[in-house]
C-alpha cells in the first residue's frame, strides 16, 4: 500500500502530532471525526477477543489443575510446549488484523508461566516464587518487543511487579517500621517503566498509542495511592526516610496532574488520579475522624456525609474537565 492510500487511524493522528505535523486543534478534531460507529465495532472485536483469549488460558489452567492426577509427566509437559509452539507459528502467519498475532504471542508468553510452574511442581526445584516470576519476565520480553502490543507489556509488568514483591518479601527481613519499602519500590520500578516509555515514544512510533501510557500511568497511580494510604494510617513510621516517601509522592501526583491535564490532555488518565486522590483525601479525613469521634453512630452518619460530597464534587470536576478537554480525549 502507497503512502497516498494510507488508511487514517487514530494511532495516525498521534504520530502527525508527535513529530509536530499538525497542531492540538487539529490533532483533537481529527481524533473527534474518527470516533463514531467504526471505533465501538473495533472495540467490541478487540474486547470478545481479549475474553475468549483469557477463557481459553483460564481453560488451559483448569484442565491441568482438574486432571492433574491422571496425566503423565511427559504428558503434562507435552501438552503445555505444544501449545506454546502452536501458538508462536500461528503468530507467524500474516493474519489480516495484526491483533490476532499479537494476541497469539500473549498467549505463548502467558503459557511460559504455566510451563515454569508445570517444572517447579515436578521437579520440586526448591526454588521461590520470586525467581519462577524473574525467570518468567526475562523469558518472554523478546516476544513482548516483536509483538509491539500495550497488553502484552501490560502481562509483564503484572509478572515483573509480581517478582519484586515475592522478592522483597522473601529475602528481605522486613521489620514492621519497613512496611513502606515493598510500595515504594513498586512506585520505583513502575515510575521508571514509565519515564522509560515518555523517552521511548520519541523513538519508536508504535508506543504512541496512548493505551500503552495509561496502562503504566495506572500501574503508577495504584502505588502512589498505596503509599499515601499508607503514610496515613502509619503516621509513627514518619522518619526522615518515610517522610521524604510522602514528600516525593505528592511530588509525583502534582507532576501527573500537570502532565495528564495540560500536557498529554489525556482524560482517562487524569480521571483515574483524580478518583486515585479521591481516595486518599477520604481515607485521611475518616482516619481523623475515627480518632476524635467518641460514639460509633457518629462517625458513620458523618463519614457517609463526606463519602457523598467527595464523591459528588468528584463527578462534577470529571464532568466539567471532560467537556474542556474535547470528546475526542
Amino acid at each position: 500500500m502507497s503512502q497516498a492510500s494510507k488508511p487514517i487511524t487514530p494511532n495516525l493522528i498521534e504520530q502527525l502530532y508527535h513529530h509536530e505535523l499538525i497542531n492540538e486543534e487539529t490533532r483533537r478534531a481529527s481524533q473527534s471525526f474518527l470516533q463514531g460507529p467504526r471505533q465501538w465495532k473495533l472495540w467490541i472485536e478487540r474486547l470478545f477477543l481479549g475474553l475468549s483469549t483469557a477463557l481459553i488460558l483460564a481453560s488451559i489452567m483448569f484442565f491441568f489443575a482438574y486432571n492433574w492426577e491422571d496425566l503423565g509427566k511427559w504428558l503434562q509437559f507435552a501438552l503445555v510446549e505444544a501449545a506454546i509452539l502452536i501458538c508462536l507459528i500461528a503468530s507467524l502467519f500474516p493474519f489480516k488484523a495484526k491483533l490476532i498475532n499479537q494476541t497469539l504471542m500473549l498467549a505463548a508468553s502467558f503459557l511460559v508461566g504455566v510451563l515454569l510452574a508445570l517444572i517447579g511442581q515436578t521437579y520440586q526445584t526448591g526454588a521461590n516464587a520470586w525467581q519462577l516470576f524473574a525467570v518468567w519476565a526475562v523469558v518472554i520480553l523478546p516476544w513482548i518487543c516483536l509483538s509491539k502490543f500495550a497488553a502484552h507489556w501490560a502481562l509483564w509488568l503484572t509478572v515483573a511487579n509480581l517478582g519484586l514483591h515475592f522478592w522483597m518479601e522473601q529475602t528481605l527481613q522486613l521489620t514492621r517500621h519497613e512496611t513502606l519499602a515493598i510500595p515504594t519500590a513498586h512506585a520505583l520500578l513502575n515510575g521508571t517503566a514509565l519515564a522509560c516509555l515518555l523517552y521511548a515514544r520519541k523513538i519508536f512510533s508504535w508506543l504512541q498509542g496512548p493505551w500503552t501510557l495509561r496502562i503504566l500511568c495506572l500501574a503508577f497511580i495504584i502505588n502512589l495511592c498505596i503509599l499515601s494510604i499508607q503514610c496515613i494510617f502509619h503516621p509513627h513510621l514518619f522518619t526522615s526516610w518515610p517522610l521524604l516517601v510522602a514528600l516525593s509522592t505528592i511530588a509525583a501526583q502534582a507532576l501527573l496532574f500537570y502532565l495528564s491535564r495540560l500536557k498529554w490532555q489525556d482524560f482517562i488518565t487524569h480521571a483515574l488520579l483524580i478518583i486515585s486522590l479521591a481516595i486518599q483525601l477520604e481515607t485521611a479525613l475518616l482516619k481523623l475522624l475515627t480518632s476524635y469521634s467518641q460514639g460509633e453512630t457518629a462517625t458513620l452518619f458523618i463519614g457517609s456525609i463526606i463519602t457523598i460530597v467527595i464523591f459528588t464534587a468528584l463527578i462534577s470536576y470529571l464532568k466539567t474537565t471532560h467537556h474542556k478537554m474535547g470528546e475526542g480525549q
